[in-house]
């Protein structure tokens, strides 16, 4: 008899499957990272400013524990791993984590994760939003470009000056 005395399984083991949703106390760490017991979780949708600032960053880490005020936090998983999941996460009064961190100038849209989702819009209006009132970065940002060297030119135009004199003698 040629038949094997176990068959085999016809479904796989959920290794290492990430929930769907993690509801649970938690603490911001920095302004785009949450840890909770049990796990880290990114948020999705938006990225570092990029900012030196160190008053910046605690800015953003005091607005999200005024958020969540020791609170469950509900997160919807969109990705990653188990170590460090990525997701959407909201207070327990439904505010948007990622929404009001954007509103405010503290990050900015990480437009591989938003685009071509629902979300990308409603993300790319709080940005543009506190752009247009020159909130958090979006204010180091006004302060820099409005800032002039000795001929009059702006200093953010430095780094390219090697580049450009000559280009611009060419044509």
């Amino acid at each position: 008899d040629d038949t094997p005395d176990i068959a085999p399984s016809s479904v796989a083991p959920a290794v290492n499957r990430l929930p769907e949703r993690v509801i649970r106390p938690m603490r911001a760490v920095d302004p785009m990272t949450l840890r909770g017991e049990g796990g880290t979780i990114r948020l999705w949708g938006i990225k570092s400013a990029q900012s030196a600032e160190t008053p910046l960053e605690l800015k953003a880490l005091d607005l999200m524990d005024g958020l969540i005020q020791e609170q469950q936090v509900n997160c919807r998983i969109m990705g990653g791993t188990m170590l460090e999941m990525i997701a959407r996460c909201s207070t327990a009064t439904n505010q948007d984590l990622a929404l009001e961190l954007l509103k405010n100038g503290f990050v900015v849209v990480d437009r591989r994760q938003t685009y071509n989702t629902v979300f990308a819009t409603a993300y790319e209006k709080e940005q543009e939003s506190a752009r247009v009132a020159g909130k958090g970065v979006w204010a180091l940002v006004k302060e820099d470009m409005s800032q002039t060297d000795s001929r009059g030119l702006p200093r953010w135009l430095e780094p390219y000056m090697s580049v450009l004199l000559p280009l611009a003698l060419i044509f």
